[in-house]
């Protein structure tokens, strides 16, 4: 224990010294297929793959459009059509003590452990669409599909309000699993699946739209619910509102964000409800962000009436043109209970080239259990992107 935390204040004393000497403007890079057709920097629409910064959130609600593209062409008269994709390896070093393997206290595997092929952008005047297909070559999971939407843009002009239908992340803009900037997840409790999860992926229908002379955006929908069953056709429902004004010289975001999800099961006569209310600060200082949140979830009567607490703050820094540093601290906590779990993650990230990216990452969560018995895992984690 007595070295883990001492390799955790060597990083964290490794972030603040890397901070004090940045001074380049951050402008690494990502999937590269929206850059080669409108012929710029990645680093125009994200911080770091794949979180979006204020212009990549209003390019993403525009449609995949940029301010001045209007409408935008068909399709089959369009030059590039983005068209990209995804490999990432990445070998783990882990040190769980609550493993029951034949090895209960170390670990240490290799894995090609995410392929994944999409494509998007405008399909013709005020119609855009994005698709893709997600495998797992080491689990051996097939390439199959995952997501595909298309979005009626400006049903009222200037994205104020657009129409988003099929199969989709309901994306918070700066805070979801879908925008996570580590290779480690966040510790938040979003759904009836028991497992931490946030903003997740759905099938229904939204209402999205901003209003770029006030700051504010919103989205709007019903979906269906996460737990698979017999009574949860289409009906939950979330909404989100943000509001975003400048302060300091820089864009300092407030997030809400609502969910109301099912979990009733027909077979065992339920019919159940769970909520998840969420509130996030996503502010900026120069090369530097800092993101803070906390998502309080209430499940239902078939999961005891359980409320359960959970929280981030994460801080993103720009060392130099190519490098960017990311430090969180989560926790989770069962409300009336001493269960509780609490994560450390550093990631130091690496562009290689536009689009190749080396990170490494350490993480450690600590598991107190109903009984107040506390367990650690560990892991070390050194994984390679590329993209085209």
């Amino acid at each position: 224990m007595i070295r883990r935390v001492g390799l955790i204040k060597l990083l964290l004393g490794l972030a603040v010294l890397g901070s004090i000497f940045a001074i380049d403007v951050l402008s690494v890079q990502a999937m590269p297929a929206f850059a080669r057709k409108y012929n710029a920097p990645c680093s125009s629409c994200h911080t770091t793959f794949p979180k979006l910064n204020e212009a990549g959130i209003a390019f993403r609600q525009r449609g995949f459009r940029m301010e001045d593209e209007g409408p935008g062409e068909h399709v089959y008269s369009q030059k590039h059509v983005p068209i990209g994709g995804m490999v990432k390896m990445k070998n783990v070093f882990m040190d769980d003590e609550a493993s029951v393997s034949p090895d209960p206290n170390k670990d240490n595997v290799f894995s090609v452990n995410e392929v994944q092929l999409w494509a998007g952008g405008v399909l013709g005047p005020n119609l855009s669409f994005f698709g893709d297909m997600l495998g797992d070559l080491d689990g051996k999971s097939p390439i199959t599909p995952q997501h595909f939407f298309v979005i009626l843009n400006d049903v009222v002009s200037d994205s104020r309000v657009n129409i988003k239908l099929g199969a989709y992340h309901m994306d918070f803009p700066f805070l979801s699993d879908h925008r996570i900037p580590t290779i480690s997840k966040y510790l938040f409790r979003g759904t009836a699946t028991s497992s931490e999860e946030f903003a997740p992926g759905t099938r229904g229908g939204e209402f999205n739209g901003w209003f770029g002379e006030t700051g504010t955006r919103y989205a709007a929908g019903l979906r269906k619910a996460a737990v698979a069953n017999d009574t949860n056709s289409m009906k939950s429902y979330y909404a989100w509102l943000a509001q975003t004004v400048e302060l300091a010289g820089f864009p300092q975001t407030l997030g809400v964000m609502f969910l109301q999800d099912r979990n009733g099961d027909k077979a065992t006569n339920t019919d159940d409800d769970t909520s998840t209310l969420s509130g996030a600060l996503d502010l900026h200082f120069g090369l530097t962000g800092l993101v803070l949140a906390f998502v309080q979830y209430e499940g239902g009567v078939s999961e005891a009436n359980v409320e359960i607490d959970s929280g981030t703050a994460e801080l993103l820094h720009a060392f130099t043109e190519n490098i960017v540093g990311v430090a969180r601290y989560d926790f989770q906590d069962i409300s009336g209970s001493s269960a509780e779990k609490t994560q450390i993650v550093v990631n130091l990230q690496y562009y290689l080239l536009t689009n190749v990216k080396a990170e490494l990452e350490f993480a450690q969560i600590t598991t107190t259990s109903a009984a107040g018995v506390e367990t650690d895992n560990t892991k070390g984690i050194f994984q390679v992107s590329l993209a085209y």
